[in-house]
């Protein structure tokens, strides 16, 4: 087994500096293409919210979930945060870590499918809904009428 080769600290700082730059250009790139998934989730008109899990721990009771939903008045790609006590904690994905922001870029297929179906659900609500409704109002009318 060979031992790991140290790497003087000078020589780690230039490379520190090199790559600071790329690492940054490369982060707003990610930001920007999230950005865009964003206003394409909202061109869609869903207008229903979804959630996957991200990560968890049972043990403190945690978990944090990528959400598409409305917050002050806007559909947003989210960062929600729960744990026992009810708390909940909620930032725009773009402003999360670097690490959750790869971690949610992976799970971004398992969200689109979580909305498809929530807006399936949701048409199927509004639809009975809509029919019962009406039933309802026909009934108001008949008595309307008959009176």
């Amino acid at each position: 087994m060979t031992k790991k080769e140290i790497v003087p600290l000078e020589e780690a700082l230039a490379q520190a500096r090199a790559i600071a730059p790329k690492l940054a250009a490369s982060t707003d790139a990610l930001n920007k293409s999230i950005v865009e998934v964003e206003a394409a989730l909202k061109s869609l008109r869903l207008g229903v919210s979804a959630s996957v899990l991200l990560d968890m721990d049972d043990d403190r009771g945690w978990q944090r979930h990528l959400t598409f939903a409305k917050r002050d008045k806007e559909w947003h790609l989210l960062i929600e945060e729960f744990d026992d006590r009810e708390d909940v904690t909620w930032e725009p994905l773009t402003n999360s870590s670097r690490e959750i922001r790869l971690k949610s870029v992976r799970a971004l297929s398992e969200l689109v499918v979580e909305l498809v179906r929530a807006a399936e659900e949701e048409l199927q609500e509004v639809t009975s809904a809509t029919a019962s409704v009406k039933e309802f109002a026909a009934s108001l009318k008949s008595r309307e009428e008959g009176t």
